[in-house]
């Protein structure tokens, strides 16, 4: 169940923080929603529902994660990108990936190409 309450910012301006947890020793994950200027409370608090609830989906959903999470995650990707032994297996998940931000789709089919024909066989 998703927790909220009500603060203000150094200048006044009210937030509601709402916070989620996920269980023992584990830390809990928390938003922050400002709601909109000249709403009335009743508004307020009918939509702060809605975006707690959304927000407690996204965290029992794995959606929300801590920086912490996030460090740890990429560096468990890196370490798995650094164990990669041939040149194949750096091709499927390294150089193929990375055209895919930087390259159209003709490139990429044609590197493809290239390296299923000419460049595995050899080596």
């Amino acid at each position: 169940m998703a927790s909220t309450r009500k603060l203000n910012t150094k200048d006044g301006t009210p937030f509601y923080e709402i916070s989620v947890s996920r269980g023992r020793g584990i830390p809990r994950l928390t938003t922050r929603w400002y709601p909109p200027a000249g709403w009335s409370q009743k508004a307020i608090d009918r939509e702060l529902v809605k975006v707690a609830v959304e927000f407690e989906r996204k965290v029992k959903a794995g959606e929300v994660i801590t920086r912490q999470e996030e460090r740890v995650e990429s560096y468990r990707k890196a370490l798995e990108a650094a164990q990669i032994k041939t040149l194949k297996q750096y091709g499927e998940t390294v150089f193929m990936p990375s055209l895919a931000i930087r390259c159209s789709e003709n490139t990429r089919t044609g590197y493809q190409g290239n390296l299923n024909k000419w460049i595995y066989p050899v080596l």
